[in-house]
């Protein structure tokens, strides 16, 4: 599904991010700001706003950017959907 696979991306991205800076996890302001950037819209092709940033990894099973960093250090890949 379309909606997967964007949500995927996004998640692998926001987790190389965090990869990127030793896992300091940053404001959502800051993340949604650099997926704004580069372009990455949520799967209604809307800009990411912190609220649907943390919407978003819940329901993909991540408790917000600290469960998505505690999830890519204790599995050591990025798990996705």
């Amino acid at each position: 599904c379309e909606q997967s696979q964007i949500n995927k991306l996004v998640i692998k991205r926001v987790a190389r991010l965090m990869h990127d800076t030793s896992f300091f996890v940053p404001p959502y302001s800051a993340v949604v700001n650099v997926l704004n950037v580069e372009g990455y819209r949520t799967s209604r092709n809307n800009e990411w706003t912190p609220r649907r940033l943390f919407r978003m990894l819940q329901r993909n099973q991540f408790g917000g950017l600290w469960g998505l960093r505690k999830q890519v250090i204790k599995k050591g890949y990025f798990r996705t959907c």
